[in-house]
């Protein structure tokens, strides 16, 4: 597939964090993930890095303020 403008070459590390019932706040979802983006960087381009989903975790598609 062609670049999106020649030259440009985009690539992508995510951290991905699970919310556990009960046990997560925002700022610990947000700090967990922030430091498995930074774990994903570190081991090079388009990776992601995910700890398992427990079995507690929220399901998909669900978001909880």
């Amino acid at each position: 597939e062609p670049p999106l403008q020649p030259g440009i070459h985009l690539t992508a590390s995510i951290g991905v964090a699970y919310c556990r019932q009960g046990s997560s706040t925002a700022d610990r979802l947000f700090s967990e993930a922030d430091r498995r983006l930074y774990a994903a960087k570190h081991q090079g381009r388009d990776r992601v890095i995910s700890d398992p989903a427990p079995a507690s975790a929220i399901m998909p598609g669900r978001v909880v303020t």
